[in-house]
């Protein structure tokens, strides 16, 4: 299966979210237990909620048979309840590239809207014996100080990345122990590029060392091998603690290459997007 057979069908996923009074956009998720970047009980949500119907995108990591994890991921809508509640299958069509796109999988979420945030559930199951199911936390655009703070030490915090379009998408991040280092980061956000139609994706970054002044700044360089090429990619991550959370910028960047002619056939990326997290 080629890289681009696989990205059939984003376009007809892409919500262009309305600028009304009425509409609220949530996103957050959840980090799950464990020491590798992406555990089970890993989530990446946004939430949009506009006149009486509940858009979920996202992605979550469940556990499968044998000690392995899958990444299930997509799409769905629903009614939202008078008191707030609302449950969304996602649908069948996919976000992002795979190397897998047969690979069935069933995601439920639900949860319900109180104020500025959204507690809920994920219920995912796929083949291979892969199954889940946690808590998540989405919630409006925190609204931090300018204070410098220094890392919570243990603490999750859940977070909104600026509007982007697909979206809303998270940026959820753990803090170690001894807060010195970013355990776990996650964020998904939307890839345009110049020849393929434009695709999501979810990306969980390895630790990140956090300076004395609360700053970091992390820079990723891997490879995603397809049949036709290889996407050599560069994720730039910085960021500052504050009082209550954290705040920065994240940037994704692609180079695809012919597997053939090693030759450029495409290029893709996010942009440079800004995000703030609170504390959970």
């Amino acid at each position: 299966m080629t890289r681009s057979a696989l990205l059939l069908l984003v376009t007809a996923f892409a919500v262009a979210l309305p600028a009304t009074a009425s509409a609220q956009t949530f996103a957050g998720g959840s980090i799950g237990t464990g020491t590798s970047s992406n555990p089970p009980g890993t989530s990446e949500l946004g939430v949009h909620v506009h006149n009486g119907v509940v858009l979920v995108r996202g992605a979550a990591v469940i556990r499968c048979v044998g000690g392995r994890t899958s990444e299930v991921e997509g799409v769905g809508r629903g009614p939202l309840a008078a008191d707030g509640t609302f449950s969304v299958t996602f649908s069948r069509g996919r976000l992002q590239p795979t190397t897998t796109p047969g690979f069935r999988r069933t995601v439920t979420v639900t949860g319900q809207v109180a104020g500025g945030e959204i507690r809920g559930r994920i219920d995912a199951s796929a083949e291979r014996g892969c199954r889940g199911g946690f808590a998540y936390v989405a919630r409006v655009t925190p609204e931090l100080g300018t204070t410098p703070a220094p890392p919570p030490a243990g603490a999750t915090l859940i977070g909104k990345t600026s509007r982007v379009p697909g979206g809303p998408f998270a940026l959820n991040l753990r803090v170690n122990a001894s807060a010195d280092a970013i355990s776990h980061l996650v964020t998904g956000s939307r890839y345009s590029c110049r020849k393929l139609r434009p695709y999501q994706e979810t990306n969980y970054s390895p630790p990140t060392p956090v300076r004395a002044d609360g700053t970091f700044r992390k820079v990723e360089r891997f490879r995603v091998r397809f049949s036709d090429v290889v996407d050599s990619m560069t994720i730039t991550t910085t960021g500052r603690f504050l009082a209550g959370g954290a705040i920065g910028t994240w940037r994704a960047q692609s180079v695809s290459r012919s597997r053939r002619t090693g030759l450029v056939v495409d290029r893709c990326g996010t942009g440079q997007v800004t995000w703030s997290a609170a504390v959970l």
